[in-house]
């Protein structure tokens, strides 16, 4: 005979179904920001204390991770890990992330320091200093070394996990795309340098031309010593975007390279205004590219001069010269000191692996606020 059970039972089975639905998902500390929910729930909005400094989705596309000033975060679970000040000399100029193809692992550069983090256990495995750039070969880290020859005739030391590699002669590591397979590097075959994309066997340590680009630009600006060199390798239309920042003249470019064009496009070919700065690594949106840029514009209405700075998150396609405005801040800027806010009212941004998702900041000046919002592509997109 089976005994039914008694109200002491029912009450204790109850209170645990109570306690559990308390407990914080993903472990870790509890979630703090302003919102945490389910992917599927539409367009979230989170309160930050700060702003973030980077921003970048899994590969599986569930997480997203975002570095708030000397910490790591990860949005939909909550966690936080303490990254620790970086150093010095490098403050808070940079800050990307690599992923390992199977989301185990995230390479979470800060300045010139890399933080390598089990993200199940969200827990700092190793660090690795005065290093960048970084990227994966399969489940081996590789890394290059910041403290380097900055002469593009010398070689450049890079590592495979424990083996030591060094560039062929003429040639100077820039960038590595996601996927470890293209670098961006400056040829010194001749007096004059050359910017070239390149086939990457990690595992070898050797390279492979796939396209150099003539020794000078159009605008006669010195880019053989850029601050930041980042890109991002699109497989599927055999391109690179690539960002350049120049923060000692407060300028940067946005090209995309073609390894079996005939030239490359720059965002400033298709955009009438001009081009002041872009300063967040370039994504892309199948062939177009999802890009962060900041304009002047400047006139005269009624015997004043007006001066409009504007940040927009724009699709920019560069074989057709055409960009479309997703997002769009600012306005007239005033020429009083005093008024003109030290924010970027437009800040990080990435898109997740799908394409479908985009993750981005944005300040509010009226609520003094840093807000990260998660939305729909398709959402953005001028119909």
């Amino acid at each position: 005979m089976i005994k039914k059970p008694t109200n002491l039972v029912v009450r204790c089975f109850m209170l645990g179904l109570f306690l559990s639905s308390l407990a914080v998902p993903g472990g870790g500390a509890p979630a703090s920001d302003a919102r945490q929910q389910a992917p599927q729930s539409g367009e979230i909005v989170l309160t930050l204390p700060a702003a973030p400094l980077a921003i970048s989705w899994s590969p599986s596309g569930k997480d997203c991770i975002y570095v708030l000033g000397e910490e790591l975060r990860d949005w939909p679970r909550g966690r936080r890990l303490h990254l620790g000040r970086p150093d010095a000399a490098g403050g808070y100029w940079t800050s990307t992330a690599r992923w390992r193809q199977d989301g185990t692992e995230v390479a979470v550069v800060l300045a010139t320091t890399v933080h390598v983090i089990n993200f199940e256990q969200f827990a700092i495995k190793r660090r690795l200093r005065n290093t960048f750039p970084v990227w994966w070969s399969g489940r081996t880290l590789c890394y290059a070394q910041a403290k380097q020859d900055w002469t593009p005739a010398g070689h450049q030391a890079w590592y495979c996990g424990n083996t030591r590699h060094r560039t062929p002669r003429g040639t100077y590591l820039s960038d590595v795309s996601e996927d470890g397979k293209v670098a961006l590097t400056y040829l010194a075959r001749s007096h004059e340098p050359q910017e070239a994309l390149m086939a990457l066997d990690s595992r070898r340590g050797r390279f492979r031309l796939l396209r150099a680009f003539p020794p000078t630009r159009g605008d006669g600006s010195d880019y053989h010593d850029p601050e930041r060199v980042v890109m991002k390798w699109n497989p599927g239309v055999r391109a690179a975007a690539v960002l350049y920042a120049f923060t000692w003249t407060d300028t940067g470019s946005l090209v995309a390279y073609y390894a079996d064009g005939r030239r490359e496009y720059r965002v400033g070919q298709a955009i009438s205004d001009y081009l002041a700065f872009a300063d967040e690594p370039p994504d892309w949106a199948g062939d177009r590219v999802l890009a962060k840029v900041r304009l002047f514009t400047e006139y005269d209405r009624q015997g004043q001069h007006i001066a409009e700075d504007w940040y927009r998150l724009v699709l920019w396609d560069p074989k057709r010269a055409e960009v479309r405005a997703l997002l769009n801040y600012g306005g007239e800027r005033s020429e009083d000191p005093k008024q003109i806010s030290p924010h970027d009212p437009l800040g990080v941004f990435a898109l997740s692996p799908d394409g479908k998702r985009l993750a981005y900041s944005r300040f509010e000046q009226k609520e003094t606020a840093y807000k990260l919002i998660i939305t729909d592509l398709a959402a953005l997109v001028p119909q």
